[in-house]
C-alpha cells in the first residue's frame, strides 16, 4: 500500500502499540502517520488523503506458512477536497 501511495504523497508508516509482535489482537497501520492521523495533500492537487489499515497477527500451523502470518481486517482510505475547518489538522 505504501508503494502505491508514494507516487502521490510522502508516506510515514507507523503501527499501533504492540503492532509489531502482539498476536491475536487488532492492530492499526497508519500510512500517513499515527501522531495526528491527519490528512496529507496529494502533491500539487487540491485533494487530501488519510490512509489506515487494520490487521491481526495470527498463528498459522501450516508447514509452508507459520508459525505466524498477518491477516488484513480492513482499510480506511478517505480522500476529500480541502475543508477550511479541517485545515489545521493537515500534515504537509
Amino acid at each position: 500500500m505504501a508503494d502505491a501511495l508514494k507516487c502521490v504523497v510522502i508516506t510515514k508508516i507507523e503501527h499501533s502499540e504492540g503492532g509489531a509482535a502482539v498476536v491475536d489482537r487488532k492492530h492499526n497501520l497508519y500510512i500517513t502517520g499515527r501522531g495526528n492521523d491527519g490528512y496529507k495533500r496529494l502533491g500539487s492537487s487540491r485533494l487530501e488523503l488519510r490512509a489506515r489499515m487494520s490487521y491481526k497477527i495470527i498463528t498459522d500451523g501450516r508447514a509452508d506458512y507459520g508459525p505466524y502470518r498477518v491477516t488484513t481486517l480492513g482499510y480506511d482510505i478517505p480522500y476529500a477536497p480541502p475543508i477550511t475547518a479541517r485545515s489545521s489538522t493537515i500534515t504537509r
